[in-house]
């Protein structure tokens, strides 16, 4: 009953002010990047057989306002006018892109699949529904600054909490599979990013720009040091304070040695040396960037199938449920890509509908960057998505919290129908 009590709570709240579901979406990132997976599935109430998360309530809230911004388009004038032609249009892709999934949501009730895993797997590909919230919740550029400056309080404090995870056994597991520290769970690696190109950007006590690189570098993920080099050299370029930033990547990166050093210092474990020689295999072969090299083939081989569509929900639950003892179906439920991920789940059309909304993005990121007043904007929302993409292509992230990457191209045309305006 208390637990039913506080979700009840904490939607009336949301729904009095929107603002504040990607706060709560934020949190929620944080605490996955640190808490062990017991303690995420915990965090639920069960109505019967089906269990709601905190994150299906701001899905669902995000729903409401895809369907509001829907009905504002089309029926409030001003709000019509204040969105501009490239906004609607992209608005027009997303909801081509979310038409996909409801024709595999019928196929799949039809086809008498639980109604907790049909919505669960529905949800899953529908998160581009957090497009629209910047569009309909935000009324000024002082709401999303306050939102930037919380993620980057929230990825100062990320690392300050990782070296607690040391003795864990989700620490002691990676260490035994891999011989590597993994201090927490990677989707925490796009708070990092994100905090880490808003310091970067605004350049607002930007010296601070090794704690989040530090908590990067304590997660152990190849592909987020990829993501942020890329980012970072994105900033550069469209800020065009090219020695200035590389500058205080050195720095940052000297920086985050010693913050390391003398951790490993007090704990007495050679975590320096582990995380380095992570760094310096980057680009290397191992076993587990082999393994996922060897998926192509099964892409390819899934995609010729259902090469329009992909897999509909009815097989993608049957290959779910064999993963966990067929290496094939592992590997095609967690290809650890997004882009084969969407070919064999949404097929050509899917995958093109999804590369038109990201590269779009970024595109109105970029002409945001060359613009006098929303250069730092621009140059934050390009790098972040930048770096979310690198990511992903190396991780199951799009399909655990792909939320923010929509949320952040929903925020870059907010800018953009700002720009529009004050140059009609």
């Amino acid at each position: 009953m208390t637990e039913i009590t506080v979700f009840f709570i904490f939607s009336v709240l949301i729904l009095l002010r929107p603002t504040l579901i990607p706060y709560f979406s934020l949190l929620y990132l944080f605490t996955t990047g640190l808490a062990s997976r017991e303690f995420i599935s915990g965090l639920k109430i069960t109505l019967g057989s089906v269990n709601v998360f905190p994150l299906d309530l701001l899905y669902a809230l995000s729903s409401i306002f895809a369907f509001i911004f829907t009905i504002k388009i089309i029926t409030n004038n001003k709000f019509k006018i204040n969105n501009s032609t490239e906004t609607k249009i992209m608005s027009m892709f997303v909801f081509f892109f979310i038409a996909l999934f409801f024709g595999k949501l019928i196929n799949g009730f039809l086809d008498n699949l639980p109604l907790d895993s049909l919505l669960r797997m529905f949800m899953t590909d529908t998160q581009v529904l957090y497009f629209f919230l910047p569009l309909v919740i935000y009324k000024a550029n002082s709401q999303l600054k306050n939102l930037i400056i919380f993620t980057v309080f929230l990825t100062l404090i990320f690392p300050l909490y990782q070296p607690f995870l040391i003795n864990s056994e989700d620490t002691k597991f990676a260490l035994r599979a891999q011989d590597t520290l993994r201090l927490g769970y990677g989707d925490g690696n796009i708070l990092l990013g994100l905090g880490a190109t808003a310091l970067l950007s605004w350049e607002y006590k930007k010296y601070l720009t090794f704690l989040p690189l530090s908590g990067i570098l304590m997660l152990g993920h190849r592909s987020s040091f990829i993501a942020i080099a890329l980012s970072f050299m994105a900033i550069s370029f469209l800020k065009g304070k090219k020695i200035q930033t590389f500058v205080l990547m050195g720095l940052a990166g000297l920086l985050v040695i010693i913050g390391l050093t003398a951790l490993q210092s007090f704990t007495n474990i050679n975590m320096l040396d582990k995380l380095l020689n992570r760094v310096e295999k980057t680009f290397e072969p191992t076993k587990t960037t082999v393994v996922r090299a060897r998926v192509f083939p099964i892409v390819i081989e899934e995609l010729q199938k259902r090469p329009y569509t992909g897999l509909d929900y009815q097989e993608f639950h049957e290959v779910i449920k064999r993963a966990d003892h067929s290496p094939l179906d592992f590997n095609i439920s967690h290809p650890h890509n997004f882009v084969y991920s969407s070919l064999m789940n949404t097929g050509i059309i899917g995958t093109l509908l999804m590369f038109t909304i990201l590269i779009k993005s970024l595109m109105a990121a970029y002409k945001l960057a060359k613009t006098k007043d929303y250069k730092t904007q621009g140059a934050f929302l390009f790098s972040a998505i930048l770096f979310f993409l690198v990511f992903s292509a190396m991780n199951t992230t799009m399909t655990t919290v792909g939320y923010v990457v929509w949320f952040l191209c929903g925020t870059t045309f907010w800018f953009f129908n700002q720009y529009k305006a004050t140059n009609r």
